[in-house]
């Protein structure tokens, strides 16, 4: 991992805490990581305990495949776990793993399915243009107005704070964010946040509704194509009735419960967006 992404990551974060295990050789040398953000209580809707996102387990090619539950894999799981007993007991943890690492820490009894993410994707060609667009694709400013499209909302998840709208997408160091918002009434709102790919936009979040509708992907597809990007992409669970032209296609990505001794899975459990990982 680059140093500039970690220190924005754990250094830089307006989260509430960052936690990191390492495991080591005799000689000091780091041969496994598992981190941990942990989320203040007034970025989650609906909770009265913290939300953690674990996240970058990383083992060292020679240290996989051993033996004993899971070897350095199995070590650096339990030692975050330990490390988030101690800190924030009856914690929501969750993770964004791929298939093959899900599969082993579900055999390990760490990781409880939530559900898999997959894209929908639709061609911008024939789109028609759309109008009332404001304003032009920038950077997202972290300003209280755009948080507080957000704000309005009930849904059991992450709260898009100014503070986290700005630490999660106008600082980071690495990828390249805009924003579209346009009226839909007296002084209402909507606005979705998306990455702009090289020939595509992925829609990673939406402020000031549940999820996009047919329209609104209709008038991000015009700006896209204008910006010369063939297609555009979105959570598969925000048009679970399918929209005509797009194909669905899986992420590879599994949402889970990480489990911790003392620990508790959300009920409801959340549906996450695209923004909550740390691969968008």
């Amino acid at each position: 991992m680059p140093s500039a992404l970690w220190r924005w990551k754990y250094r830089r974060s307006a989260a509430l805490d960052a936690i990191n295990v390492v495991g080591c050789t005799d000689d000091g040398e780091i041969q496994a990581h598992m981190g941990a953000q942990v989320y203040r209580d007034d970025w989650v809707h609906g909770s009265v305990s913290p939300w953690i996102h674990g996240c970058d387990v990383m083992v060292h090619p020679a240290m996989r495949g051993s033996p004993s539950l899971g070897g350095a894999y199995g070590g650096i799981v339990r030692a975050l776990q330990n490390a988030i007993d101690a800190r924030y007991p009856g914690g929501f943890c969750f993770g964004f793993p791929g298939e093959r690492p899900f599969r082993l820490g579900e055999r390990l009894d760490f990781y409880r399915p939530l559900h898999r993410m997959a894209l929908a994707q639709r061609n911008c060609e024939g789109i028609s243009p759309s109008r009332g667009l404001w304003p032009r694709l920038k950077r997202l400013p972290a300003t209280e107005e755009l948080a507080d499209l957000n704000g309005r909302s009930t849904i059991h998840g992450i709260r898009r704070s100014a503070e986290y709208l700005h630490w999660r997408y106008d600082s980071h160091p690495a990828r390249t964010y805009g924003t579209w918002v346009w009226r839909t009434g007296w002084r209402r709102f909507e606005g979705f946040v998306v990455e702009e790919g090289a020939d595509h936009w992925t829609v990673v979040d939406v402020l000031g509704a549940a999820a996009p509708d047919r329209a609104a992907l209709d008038r991000l597809a015009s700006p896209a194509r204008h910006a010369g990007r063939q297609a555009l992409r979105w959570d598969a669970d925000w048009t679970p009735n399918g929209v005509r032209g797009a194909e669905v296609r899986p992420t590879g990505i599994v949402c889970v419960w990480i489990r911790t001794p003392e620990g508790r899975c959300e009920t409801p459990a959340p549906r996450f967006r695209p923004g909550d990982t740390d691969v968008f």
